[in-house]
């Protein structure tokens, strides 16, 4: 993923690409001509380099918070602004609270910002369906569905839907919680905090599909729902195999307006990722410094003209 928002942010003309760091040290000390990428005049470090030029790092190491915030802490002692793709840092309020305070008081001592982001959480599931909640009142219920063929993406996306595995290896891995579509949760919690509400109710859980035999599976079908205490309730569904009949991502919103939106084809995932974190990049010096949620970027970076009298 990381390769593919450099190539996206290189050919964006309102960002400069000034290095880049990767953690394999067969590619640490090469340039990235060496591998057929642009700028190819940089060398690729180890880790961040003091007193470098930047003012934000598009940060794509890992899915789970507590294993890279230390690399975000290092960026923000460094003085630069972090977007990151980290699943759980699209909103780690509340499964990850002392994280969270640290991160947000780091940041708030520097004058930055911190906010996770791509598609999935950080749009289709989350920041879209609360855009379109906003022309409908008197909601009830908000179903939304991502259901993708992982057949052609890259194979980390794979393995992270079980493609592949047997169905005891996708057993043992979905029991320990570390196993499926990180993020799911994030995003019930990014809408409930758009809409107001307060979601007692929670219930999910994910499950296999299989391939030709029982053994194997070739991806999974990922649930959560949550209610509040007077019934409204929210529904997301991630299902991601590859014999799904068709892709598409659908958002469902009972309310008045009722509103029923699909995309046919569903969002291509890793352009889209890669698009939402060079927009949150071009955009972050127009929020509010501090730890943030993709609900507080702005969409664009907007300049107002002073108006006088």
């Amino acid at each position: 993923m990381g390769k593919e928002i450099l190539k996206a942010a290189h050919q964006d003309p309102r960002l400069n690409v000034v290095g880049v760091v990767d953690i394999d040290s067969s590619l640490v000390g090469t340039r990235l001509s060496d591998h057929g990428l642009e700028p190819g005049n940089i060398v690729i470090s180890s880790s961040l380099e003091a007193g470098n030029t930047a003012d934000v790092v598009l940060h794509a190491t890992g899915s789970y918070l507590e294993s890279v915030a230390p690399q975000i802490q290092e960026a923000l002692t460094m003085g630069l602004n972090v977007v990151s793709t980290c699943e759980e840092l699209s909103f780690p309020f509340v499964r990850h609270p002392s994280i969270s305070e640290t991160l947000d008081s780091l940041a708030l001592d520097h004058g930055l910002t911190v906010v996770g982001t791509g598609v999935n959480p950080g749009f289709m599931m989350d920041r879209l369906p609360l855009a379109m909640a906003s022309i409908s009142h008197s909601i009830r219920s908000i179903q939304v569905d991502r259901v993708q063929d992982p057949t052609s993406r890259r194979r980390p996306f794979q393995v992270k839907v079980g493609m592949g595995m047997s169905t005891k290896e996708f057993e043992e891995l979905a029991s320990k919680g570390s196993f499926g579509h990180v993020g799911l949760e994030e995003s019930a919690r990014l809408i409930a905090t758009g809409l107001g509400w307060d979601l007692e109710k929670w219930d999910h859980h994910i499950e296999p599909v299989h391939a030709e035999t029982a053994e194997r599976v070739n991806g999974l079908i990922e649930t959560l729902k949550a209610s509040t205490a007077d019934g409204r309730t929210l529904a997301l569904r991630f299902v991601a195999h590859s014999s799904v009949d068709e892709c598409f991502d659908s958002i469902k919103i009972e309310g008045l307006p009722e509103i029923d939106l699909h995309i046919a084809g569903g969002v291509a995932g890793d352009d889209a990722t890669a698009a939402a974190v060079l927009q949150a990049a071009k955009v972050i010096k127009s929020a509010r410094t501090g730890l943030i949620s993709v609900l507080e970027l702005p969409l664009g970076a907007y300049k107002f003209r002073s108006q006088e009298g």
